[in-house]
């Protein structure tokens, strides 16, 4: 009965490519990744087009990388401040007991 309500309403599950998602950047990044090997194998020597395609993908996959690696890091940092605020707390506590 839910289900049928859900689909009904469109609240049923979608998909990225059918909601017009992004994807998470490591999707996108293997995707880049894929096309590029896909021109790469299909490119003809003095075609431009193709090589402009391939100098474009390799500059978004440069700049997925280093998003993917800025993200990790205040990922990591975030994590680590939550850790260590725990033991601060902890450890004040044991203080005034």
């Amino acid at each position: 009965k839910k289900r049928k309500q859900q689909e009904e309403t469109g609240k049923g599950k979608t998909t990225s490519s059918s909601s017009g998602k992004k994807g998470s950047l490591k999707q996108q990044l293997r995707g880049k990744r894929r096309f590029l090997q896909k021109a790469l194998q299909s490119s003809e020597k003095g075609d431009t087009s193709k090589e402009e395609i391939i100098a474009s993908l390799r500059r978004q996959i440069a700049d997925l990388e280093k998003e993917l690696q800025e993200k990790e890091l205040a990922q990591k940092e975030r994590d680590n401040a939550i850790k260590y605020h725990k033991i601060k707390f902890f450890e004040r506590q044991k203080l005034t007991r």
